[in-house]
């Protein structure tokens, strides 16, 4: 059977938050040109389908195969599955919310179950669609229950999913949060680092496949912007370095960013803190300066708290940045920051001995630190602004490009396929 003969469904758990649309994109798009027919079951915001309808005529919703009473917005069916879906992802997290209230620290705490999307498969086997492979798009923050797995069993379709944080393996417990791949009719998975990768090779079975993509990103220059945020005026020729995307203080270095801010030897510069702000992340004292900080007159710094709502936003954030701040802390898996850097042609400062710190150095992408004293991340600031730089940012480029994702793409698919015969 050739790819055209085969048809793929790109399911996303969840849509319209950080970069999740971008890869629906993405992957409908190397799919596309690789030469599957595909097809995407996501809740769209309005302007986001359109610009997807627009670039890629290939890819298509589910919703365009169903009857009207199914995908006509405020039909009694559609209105059926809307609070269907709704209620079940409320039961979810007030699930998650009362046993974390309470002190409990369960294994399953995904958000989003299978079963939604098995209710959706049982409809559009009514207009005869089967596709021959779902990727879930966004496999850490989802749950495959004993009912979504008869489902999968009883329609006999096969699915693999996208893991941006992998676990490891767990061989205590039959259900726990990582315990998808031993579902019967998972065919494998696609990481973005290579942590943990060699514990699920060891237990897949032959028709299993797990490797390491490249991770790619979608750039949207010339694209409309919603940002009320001259960064350039702000700054006034002075030096940008910028925290950009969520600020939040269980991943990242808010505090010391702030305090940078400060220091004596970075006075030429201007800081920017641009993105939604996770008040529960952050430590009394970090959030106290924070709001200190937002309402006061300090001509060399901006907080933007609010929600980095596109792509195109984000990536005129970080083309306005000199310097990108990406010190991660309890983080060690991939970060789509290190492609727009390379794309952007801006220096990251990040962690050392992380997988973001790795590349960094690998590819010469900027300077990982070890030690987040002051005067250190100064120093560190102050190396990336040297003319005798010779970053590696082309050659990133190249192994995130659109066209490495495509050939690993096909090559993932080619070995599926001959392991399913």
């Amino acid at each position: 059977m050739n790819n055209s003969s085969k048809t793929i469904l790109l399911w996303n758990p969840i849509s319209n938050h950080g970069h999740l649309n971008m890869y629906l994109e993405l992957y409908g798009s190397a799919l596309d040109r690789i030469g599957y027919s595909t097809y995407y079951l996501a809740e769209l915001d309005d302007e986001f389908e359109a610009q997807l309808n627009l670039n890629e005529r290939n890819f298509h919703s589910v919703n365009t195969l169903l009857p009207k009473e199914y995908s006509k917005r405020w039909s009694l069916e559609w209105i059926r599955l809307v609070c269907q879906n709704k209620l079940r992802i409320f039961q979810r997290k007030l699930k998650h919310y009362f046993r974390r209230a309470l002190g409990i620290n369960a294994l399953n705490n995904a958000f989003v179950d299978f079963d939604l999307l098995a209710d959706n498969l049982r409809i559009l086997e009514k207009v005869n669609f089967r596709p021959d492979l779902i990727v879930c798009m966004y496999l850490d923050m989802t749950r495959v229950t004993a009912k979504s797995r008869r489902a999968f069993r009883n329609l006999n379709i096969n699915w693999i999913g996208l893991l941006f944080h992998p676990e490891p393996v767990d061989y205590r417990f039959k259900q726990v949060r990582n315990s998808w791949f031993r579902d019967a009719s998972n065919r494998g998975g696609i990481f973005f680092t290579p942590k943990f990768l060699e514990s699920y090779q060891l237990v897949a079975r032959n028709d299993q496949i797990f490797d390491v993509f490249p991770d790619v990103t979608v750039l949207r220059e010339g694209h409309s912007l919603d940002l009320d945020l001259n960064i350039a005026k702000l700054a006034r020729g002075r030096r940008i370095i910028g925290l950009i995307g969520a600020i939040d203080g269980n991943k990242k270095l808010v505090r010391e960013f702030l305090d940078l801010s400060n220091h004596d030897s970075l006075n030429d510069f201007f800081f920017v803190v641009a993105g939604e702000v996770y008040r529960d992340s952050l430590d009394p004292e970090t959030l106290d300066k924070l709001d200190e900080l937002s309402k006061s007159s300090r001509d060399n710094l901006i907080i933007y708290n609010h929600y980095i709502s596109s792509e195109s936003n984000f990536d005129y954030l970080i083309k306005s940045t000199d310097i990108i701040f990406a010190c991660y802390k309890n983080f060690d898996s991939s970060a789509n920051i290190l492609a727009k850097s390379a794309h952007f042609r801006k220096p990251l400062l990040a962690t050392a001995n992380t997988w973001v710190g790795d590349q960094v150095e690998k590819y010469r992408l900027g300077i990982a630190v070890q030690d987040f004293n002051l005067d250190s991340l100064a120093k560190s600031i102050l190396q990336l602004t040297s003319p005798e730089n010779d970053f590696g940012f082309d050659d990133y480029k190249n192994q995130v490009s659109f066209e490495n994702l495509q050939d690993h793409l096909k090559n993932f698919l080619d070995r599926l396929w001959g392991s399913a015969n």
